[in-house]
């Protein structure tokens, strides 16, 4: 048996590990009315990345409601698309382009079921995108 000194070093390792990840890691645990209807999700994990790409930090995001810190994720249909991940454990991988609370730039996103939940992964796409648009246009010419 491990005591709880080796459960806070195996959390600590745990989160260095998805801190040096390129892709911004976040996971969210369902919230969930009395017809147990997802209506929305609490943020329960943000890595390093994803704090700089969405512009709020960890600290702040734990324990928030996603729509209401960031409802353009169900005018994109995100939110959506996590619901389902949760509902039917099938992941999704998609490039998206949000333009909504204070970010605007493509994603590539992939989520996948975590508990009663998600973790979701994502990478700013952007300056591919523009390069592609670029090299269109060239063609074009």
């Amino acid at each position: 048996m491990g005591n709880s000194s080796d459960n806070v070093s195996s959390q600590q390792l745990l989160k260095s590990i998805l801190d040096s990840s390129l892709d911004g890691i976040m996971a969210f645990k369902s919230v969930r009315n009395l017809k147990n209807e997802i209506v929305d999700f609490e943020w329960i994990f943000v890595n390093d990345v994803a704090e700089a790409i969405v512009q709020r930090q960890a600290d702040y995001l734990i324990g928030r409601k996603l729509l209401e810190e960031m409802p353009g994720n169900k005018d994109a249909g995100l939110f959506d698309k996590y619901v389902s991940v949760v509902e039917t454990g099938h992941y999704t991988t998609l490039e998206q382009y949000y333009s909504a609370d204070g970010i605007t730039k493509w994603f590539k996103i992939s989520a996948v079921k975590l508990n009663d939940g998600f973790t979701v992964t994502f990478q700013d796409i952007s300056e591919l995108k523009q390069a592609l648009v670029d090299l269109e246009n060239k063609a074009k010419s």
